[in-house]
């Protein structure tokens, strides 16, 4: 299933909190589609399949808004978000006829969220971070990019 953003407002606190009682990571995307010249951008819901085709039955694929994909990936570490991502971004890069480092390209912004001893990430932290990093991959070669949030702290993270 492909949820809305609505579900994220729910399902976010409560993976985060499970990861840290569980003293586990989880992995968020958030995939930027593109417009083209003609402002349109690629259809949702083919994006939507070839994203859920990259991820686990187990992860949240959430339709964020009109233009981006949020993904959450519970128990999942940088090395796996990493090549994910990576995959994901060749997948749609390739649906839409685009070079994966083209400035047309879907960009792709990722966060770990690992788990501090005593305080655990806030929903509020995580997206922040995750926006950040996704206006950070406009300016990436490959048009990825990833930070580390340990706990309440936000840290560069290169997989």
């Amino acid at each position: 299933d492909v949820y809305n953003a609505k579900y994220l407002e729910s399902a976010l606190p409560i993976e985060l909190s499970k990861a840290h009682s569980q003293n586990q990571s989880v992995g968020l995307l958030m995939i930027e589609l593109p417009a083209d010249a003609e402002g349109g951008r690629p259809a949702p819901e083919k994006s939507a399949e070839l994203v859920k085709a990259a991820v686990r039955p187990t992860d949240h694929v959430v339709r964020y808004d009109e233009s981006s994909f949020l993904v959450i990936l519970p128990s999942l570490n940088a090395d796996l978000l990493h090549r994910i991502a990576v995959r994901i971004q060749d997948d749609l890069s390739e649906y839409m006829d685009v070079a994966s480092d083209d400035v047309a390209a879907p960009c792709i912004g990722g966060v770990v969220a690992v788990p501090a001893a005593r305080k655990a990430s806030t929903p509020d932290t995580v997206l922040n971070a995750l926006k950040a990093t996704t206006v950070e991959a406009h300016t990436a070669s490959q048009r990825v990019a990833f930070q580390a949030v340990v706990g309440r702290k936000v840290r560069p993270l290169v997989p």
